[in-house]
Parts: C-alpha cells; structure tokens; sequence
C-alpha cells in the first residue's frame, strides 16, 4: 500500500485574516499548510520542515 505524499507549504502573514484567507485558496487533501505570523516563527518552521513552497507577505 503506497503512502499519500502531502506537500508542505508556509504561508507568512503579519495578519491573521490574510492567512485565513490564503490557507482557505490553497488547502487540499494533498497538501500541509503550515502558517506564521512573523519572520520568527516563520525561521523555526524552516528550520524544523521542507518546504515544497513558500508564500510571503513582505512589506
């Protein structure tokens, strides 16, 4: 039996909403969404998993 691979995705917001948001477009069964609200946690979060993609709030 073959395991289902999840993608990982970081999604990076200062603002709660926003990452609501985001996480709501672009969650499926196939993929984490892993969210932060600063470049801090955002740090520990890379430091911790392999990310397929990043999505940055920059400012």
């Amino acid at each position: 039996m073959l395991s289902e691979i999840q993608a990982k995705l970081l999604i990076v917001d200062d603002l709660p909403e926003n990452l609501l948001a985001l996480e709501a477009l672009i969650k499926r069964g196939d993929r984490l969404v892993y969210k932060a609200l600063s470049a801090d946690e955002a740090l520990s979060l890379l430091l911790q998993h392999e990310f397929a993609l990043a999505i940055l709030d920059v400012q």
